[in-house]
Protein backbone atom coordinates (compact mmCIF):
# COMPACT_ATOMS: atom_id res chain seq x y z
CA UNK A 1 0.00 0.00 0.00
CA UNK A 2 1.43 3.41 -0.89
CA UNK A 3 1.80 6.16 1.71
CA UNK A 4 -1.22 8.16 0.54
CA UNK A 5 -3.51 5.12 0.64
CA UNK A 6 -2.10 4.14 4.06
CA UNK A 7 -2.73 7.55 5.62
CA UNK A 8 -6.15 7.91 4.02
CA UNK A 9 -7.07 4.51 5.44
CA UNK A 10 -5.87 5.61 8.88
CA UNK A 11 -7.97 8.77 8.82
CA UNK A 12 -11.15 7.35 7.30
CA UNK A 13 -11.25 3.85 8.77
CA UNK A 14 -9.14 3.94 11.93
CA UNK A 15 -10.06 7.38 13.29
CA UNK A 16 -13.36 7.84 11.42
CA UNK A 17 -14.93 4.42 11.76
CA UNK A 18 -13.24 3.63 15.06
CA UNK A 19 -11.44 0.54 13.78
CA UNK A 20 -8.89 0.26 16.60
CA UNK A 21 -7.70 -3.12 15.28
CA UNK A 22 -6.02 -1.28 12.41
CA UNK A 23 -3.61 0.42 14.81
CA UNK A 24 -1.57 -2.79 15.16
CA UNK A 25 -1.62 -3.34 11.42
CA UNK A 26 -0.67 0.08 10.08
CA UNK A 27 1.39 1.87 12.75
CA UNK A 28 4.84 1.36 14.21
CA UNK A 29 5.00 -0.01 17.76
CA UNK A 30 6.20 3.38 19.08
CA UNK A 31 3.85 5.54 17.00
CA UNK A 32 3.60 9.11 18.28
CA UNK A 33 0.31 11.02 18.12
CA UNK A 34 1.25 14.65 18.70
CA UNK A 35 -2.40 15.72 18.86
CA UNK A 36 -3.41 13.26 21.57
CA UNK A 37 -4.05 14.15 25.21
CA UNK A 38 -0.83 14.62 27.21
CA UNK A 39 -1.06 11.21 28.87
CA UNK A 40 -1.50 9.32 25.61
CA UNK A 41 0.92 10.41 22.93
CA UNK A 42 3.24 7.42 22.41
CA UNK A 43 2.58 3.84 21.41
CA UNK A 44 -0.20 1.82 19.89
CA UNK A 45 -2.26 1.52 23.08
CA UNK A 46 -2.27 5.31 23.46
CA UNK A 47 -3.48 5.72 19.87
CA UNK A 48 -6.21 3.14 20.46
CA UNK A 49 -7.25 5.13 23.53
CA UNK A 50 -7.55 8.31 21.48
CA UNK A 51 -9.73 6.56 18.90
CA UNK A 52 -11.98 5.11 21.62
CA UNK A 53 -12.21 8.54 23.25
CA UNK A 54 -13.35 10.18 19.98
CA UNK A 55 -16.10 7.60 19.62
CA UNK A 56 -17.07 7.61 23.30
CA UNK A 57 -19.33 10.65 22.96
CA UNK A 58 -19.93 10.86 19.23
CA UNK A 59 -21.90 8.83 16.72
CA UNK A 60 -21.98 9.09 12.92
CA UNK A 61 -18.27 9.97 13.01
CA UNK A 62 -16.78 10.35 9.54
CA UNK A 63 -13.83 11.96 7.82
CA UNK A 64 -14.00 12.96 4.17
CA UNK A 65 -10.62 13.57 2.58
CA UNK A 66 -10.68 16.63 0.30
CA UNK A 67 -7.00 17.02 -0.62
CA UNK A 68 -3.80 15.01 -0.20
CA UNK A 69 -0.19 16.15 -0.56
CA UNK A 70 2.90 13.95 -0.16
CA UNK A 71 6.47 15.08 0.32
CA UNK A 72 9.14 12.48 1.06
CA UNK A 73 7.97 10.55 4.16
CA UNK A 74 5.10 12.94 5.04
CA UNK A 75 1.48 12.87 3.88
CA UNK A 76 -0.88 15.79 4.51
CA UNK A 77 -4.66 15.33 4.43
CA UNK A 78 -7.17 18.17 4.33
CA UNK A 79 -10.51 16.76 5.37
CA UNK A 80 -13.84 17.40 6.98
CA UNK A 81 -14.80 15.79 10.27
CA UNK A 82 -18.43 15.21 11.15
CA UNK A 83 -20.38 13.54 13.90
CA UNK A 84 -23.25 13.80 16.36
CA UNK A 85 -22.92 14.29 20.12
CA UNK A 86 -25.06 11.45 21.49
CA UNK A 87 -23.47 10.76 24.89
CA UNK A 88 -21.78 12.69 27.67
CA UNK A 89 -18.47 13.96 26.32
CA UNK A 90 -15.81 16.40 27.50
CA UNK A 91 -17.69 16.82 30.75
CA UNK A 92 -20.91 17.93 29.05
CA UNK A 93 -24.26 16.21 28.70
CA UNK A 94 -25.26 14.99 25.25
CA UNK A 95 -26.94 17.60 23.08
CA UNK A 96 -27.89 15.40 20.14
CA UNK A 97 -26.46 18.07 17.83
CA UNK A 98 -24.30 17.38 14.81
CA UNK A 99 -21.19 19.18 13.61
CA UNK A 100 -19.03 19.54 10.50
CA UNK A 101 -15.55 21.09 10.77
CA UNK A 102 -12.31 21.24 8.80
CA UNK A 103 -9.16 19.38 9.82
CA UNK A 104 -5.58 19.09 8.58
CA UNK A 105 -3.72 15.86 9.45
CA UNK A 106 -0.04 15.17 8.83
CA UNK A 107 1.43 11.68 8.94
CA UNK A 108 5.05 10.54 8.84
CA UNK A 109 5.50 7.11 7.33
CA UNK A 110 8.32 4.63 7.97
CA UNK A 111 8.30 1.89 5.34
CA UNK A 112 4.71 0.68 5.20
CA UNK A 113 3.63 1.98 8.63
CA UNK A 114 2.64 5.26 10.23
CA UNK A 115 5.25 6.51 12.71
CA UNK A 116 3.84 9.93 13.65
CA UNK A 117 0.60 11.90 13.43
CA UNK A 118 -0.17 15.59 13.91
CA UNK A 119 -3.67 17.02 13.76
CA UNK A 120 -4.83 20.62 13.42
CA UNK A 121 -8.49 20.61 14.31
CA UNK A 122 -11.31 23.11 14.66
CA UNK A 123 -12.26 21.99 18.15
CA UNK A 124 -13.78 25.37 19.00
CA UNK A 125 -16.07 25.22 15.95
CA UNK A 126 -17.09 21.68 16.83
CA UNK A 127 -17.87 22.58 20.46
CA UNK A 128 -19.90 25.59 19.32
CA UNK A 129 -21.91 23.56 16.80
CA UNK A 130 -22.79 20.83 19.33
CA UNK A 131 -23.84 23.41 21.90
CA UNK A 132 -21.06 23.03 24.46
CA UNK A 133 -20.17 26.74 24.33
CA UNK A 134 -22.41 29.59 25.42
Amino acid sequence: MNAIALCTRAQVEMFGKGRVELVDEITTSEVIDHGAPPDGTRGREAMKGTIRWIHSGLDDVAYEVKDVVQSDDKVVLRCTFRGTNTREWLGHQSTGKSFLVDHIHIYRVEGDRIAEHWGTRDDLGMLHQIGHLG
